[in-house]
């Protein structure tokens, strides 16, 4: 036998059996991001959605500006290559502030020109006193199958703002017992944002009631359009769409329905020293356990042709292009000209809206087929402020970041690409045109003016 120590001796050479090593807990893995990369562009064919993100950088790529900007990191962007939307994730600003309601929205612009947002909010009321407020806002498809949902879950809650208007201490209207789940839908190529609630009676009782599409936007910047009225059309009781027109670039905003018209609420009027507007679905009975489902879009363009077609399209009415330029004595283009359509019928002048020419003076608009006026115009806006061209609005409730950009724009420190906006042209007659089929349409406006005004006294200029 060996020596007991010769053993020992002997397993040590052999090596001993290792033990693991205990590796000591690591952090947590950093979940996969929710949704698409909201600073990666859409291009044509594409729909993305995604969290705006806290890096400020990040942010800054995703997200833009305007005087009613708002978005803030964790709030939800839905976008393609020619329209954006911000959904409010949390409480905030404004006379509603309720998650789930739609905060920014613009057009996608050309690298260089800062955001013009005028949404202010867009959102879902019931009467005077109630709210839809999102209890859960969630991304649900993040475009990659070709649609961009976000998600928005409510219970009926008091209207705040309206509460405190009328020095009430207790909710205006009792609770409803409305559950309402409203999807947000952006797919690729289209100016339009298919918006889809469906409101359910989980109470006990029957519930009347009489939906209300809501929009607070930046009235200051804005004119009010209506389909087949133009600009400021004053009260319509059924217009078969409203929406808003940018005084100075600002995009056009419009809301419609596929399959009926619109109601304008009465008691809005009550609000619209506040540029809050409300439209009406109309009265509905939903028993206990039942469900009512509302349909509309909200669509958002350069100008009113652009979102008068995406109308168009929804609503099934057959339409063709007109398309053309408008141009100089000389033959130069007119960029940032207006190009008005009007149709002359037995109940009066059905206007078309307008498109805007781009910067080779080129147009297009779609229209149903008919005979029409074509003015074009060309005299600037009615206000003109007299900032470095290309500067936006300073928002108050943007991110600072978003700000930034403003801001280095107005001390000159960045150069912004610049909206095209006619101005000084002299107004001339329209021209008749008749629309069977896809046709163009040359127009031609006088060479512009300009008249500058300054007031001294022996020290020198005044301000006046």
């Amino acid at each position: 036998m060996f020596p007991i120590w010769f053993s020992s001796l002997l397993i040590l050479a052999a090596g001993c059996p290792s033990v693991p090593e205990i590796e000591p807990p690591g952090p947590e893995p950093t979940p996969p991001p929710i949704g698409a990369d909201p600073t990666i562009p859409a291009a044509p064919g594409e729909v993305r959605g995604g969290v705006l993100p806290d890096d400020n950088e990040a942010f800054a790529a995703a997200a833009w500006g305007g005087i009613a900007a708002e978005a803030r990191p964790g709030d939800l962007v839905l976008y393609n290559d020619r329209v954006r939307f911000v959904v409010r994730r949390e409480l905030g600003h404004g006379y509603v502030g309720v998650p789930g309601a739609l905060i920014d929205a613009d057009i996608v612009r050309p690298d260089g020109q800062l955001g013009r947002d005028t949404l202010e909010e867009a959102f879902l009321a019931f009467g005077i006193g109630r709210l839809a407020g999102g209890d859960t806002v969630e991304l649900v498809a993040d475009g990659s199958d070709g649609e961009a949902v976000v998600r928005v879950t409510s219970r009926d809650r008091p209207w705040d703002f309206i509460q405190g208007v009328a020095e009430s201490d207790e909710p205006l209207q009792a609770e409803m017992f409305l559950e309402t789940v409203t999807d947000y839908v952006l797919v690729p190529d289209t100016p339009a944002l298919r918006i889809v609630s469906t409101i359910t009676n989980v109470g006990t009782e029957d519930a009347r009631v009489n939906p209300l599409e809501g929009l607070a936007a930046a009235a200051e910047d804005l004119l009010s359009y209506g389909s087949g009225e133009g600009l400021d059309p004053g009260d319509l009781d059924d217009p078969a769409a409203m929406g808003v027109v940018g005084r100075q670039g600002e995009a056009a905003m419009l809301l419609y329905r596929a399959e009926a018209p619109l109601a304008r609420f009465a008691a809005s009027d009550l609000l619209s020293s506040s540029g809050i507007e409300l439209f009406a679905h109309g009265f509905q009975d939903i028993p206990p356990g039942e469900s009512v489902v509302l349909e509309r879009f909200r669509a958002v363009g350069p100008d009113p042709a652009t979102v008068e077609a995406a109308r168009m399209e929804a609503q099934g009415i057959d339409t063709v292009t007109l398309s053309g330029t408008v141009s100089l004595p000389d033959g130069g283009p007119v960029a940032g000209a207006r190009v008005h359509l009007v149709e002359e019928t037995d109940d009066g002048p059905r206007f078309q809206g307008f498109a805007l020419t781009s910067a080779d003076g080129s147009w297009s608009m779609r229209v149903p087929p008919g005979e029409y006026l074509a003015l074009p115009t060309g005299t600037g806006p009615d206000e003109l402020v007299p900032l470095r061209p290309g500067v936006g609005r300073y928002g108050p409730f943007t991110h600072p970041d978003i700000n930034a950009r403003q801001l280095d724009a107005l001390r000159g420190d960045a150069t912004p690409t610049v909206l095209p906006s006619a101005t000084g042209h002299a107004e001339v007659a329209p021209t008749p045109v008749s629309v069977t089929e896809d046709s163009t349409l040359a127009l031609e406006l006088p060479a512009s003016g300009s008249f500058t005004l300054s007031v001294q006294d022996e020290r020198g200029p005044l301000p006046a």
